[in-house]
């Protein structure tokens, strides 16, 4: 199998954006959602309480065709949920969890790579994760699922 152009998390970034779950943060700061890492906080300003950012994680290989043996792998991914309360994150990781079930024989567009996204598998339930760091307000959350995904030519 082909590696990717991009990376699985940003191929699933850009299926939620697509799919109204989140948006581009150059665009706007409603529910921004980030790649690798979350938006950094400099000196005297603040990031957005509510954004969602998508991590790469271990997958796993799936099976081999035959007859030429080629390797299909799942890849790993890790949404995590930001928000200013508990109540607002919890629903707002329970949308991405939905909108994440729903994601069957999709495309989308990655710069100039195209995927075909038959599914997504292993689809863990919301997780709270308690506070985003002490004496904050912020809660977090997490789910984690696997991605399965064919890059165009």
């Amino acid at each position: 199998m082909t590696p990717f152009s991009n990376s699985p998390s940003d191929v699933l970034r850009w299926l939620l954006i697509g799919a109204g779950v989140g948006t581009d943060p150059s665009l706007t700061q409603d529910w921004p959602m980030y790649v690798a890492n979350d938006p950094e906080e400099p000196f005297g300003s603040t990031a957005p309480d509510d954004c969602i950012t998508i991590l790469d994680t271990a997958g796993e290989e799936e099976i081999r065709s035959q007859p030429d043996n080629e390797v299909f792998h799942r890849e790993g991914v890790q949404i995590l949920v930001r928000a200013a309360t508990h109540p607002i994150g919890y629903a707002k990781a329970a949308t991405v969890r939905q909108a994440i079930i729903a994601v069957i024989n999709a495309s989308v567009l990655v710069g100039t790579a195209s995927y075909f996204v038959p599914n997504c598998m292993k689809i863990g339930q919301v997780l709270p994760l308690g506070r985003d760091r002490p004496n904050s307000a912020r809660s977090r959350f997490s789910i984690n699922c696997q991605l399965v995904a064919i890059q165009g030519t």
